[in-house]
């Protein structure tokens, strides 16, 4: 089911989405070779408000199958002034499988800025507080020209791993066509909404 409308009082719109699947018989899964036997799919609400001056509020719960006590509590905050101008702080909670005990997994924090016509830059940061644990990290830059564009990122993950990547288009001759895509974009992968395992 959705639901959507302006919050009272105010100049932002929500959006409500909430629902979960009934089952009448068992599932076979051809990948995993295993039957689902439970009745219901997880609940999942969804809670968006978006306000006119460019202040996002996101949430998504998720259950565990089969009832109402929660898997998993994603929420955050996006401020966008444009398109690449915007700074994101997200959380999610999970909880672990053995213990029973919900965790806080990850904090990430990204912000994105275009300097100039020609220069670019992002960076991001997620954390695990349960863990004491840096997850992962990455920094961008972007140079733009009349004929050609170039990006650098670097990003840091909990196991050790550190991965550059370089790209370099000229306009005309890439793939994609329009000036107004940033190739960091492409290079980061929507860091800002990746997840680490607790």
């Amino acid at each position: 089911n959705q639901l959507s409308g302006l919050v009272p009082f105010t100049k932002a719109n929500y959006q409500l989405i909430g629902g979960r699947t009934f089952f009448f018989k068992d599932r076979y899964i051809s990948l995993s070779r295993k039957s689902e036997t439970n009745n219901l799919s997880p609940f999942i609400f969804q809670l968006n408000v978006k306000a006119k001056n460019g202040g996002h509020f996101f949430s998504d719960y998720k259950s565990k199958p089969s009832g109402i006590i929660m898997d998993t509590l994603k929420f955050g905050f996006r401020f966008q002034k444009t398109p690449k101008n915007y700074l994101v702080n997200r959380f999610v909670w999970k909880k672990d499988s053995e213990t029973g005990i919900s965790k806080l997994q990850n904090i990430g924090l990204f912000a994105s800025k275009d300097l100039s016509s020609r220069w670019s830059i992002l960076a991001g940061l997620n954390v695990n507080p349960s863990l004491e644990r840096r997850n992962g990290q990455v920094l961008g830059i972007e140079y733009r020209s009349c004929c050609w564009k170039f990006a650098l990122a670097h990003s840091y993950n909990f196991a050790g791993e550190n991965i550059s990547k370089a790209q370099i288009e000229f306009t005309g001759f890439g793939e994609d066509q329009n000036k107004n895509n940033r190739l960091i974009d492409k290079l980061t992968e929507n860091y800002e909404y990746k997840e680490y395992p607790i």
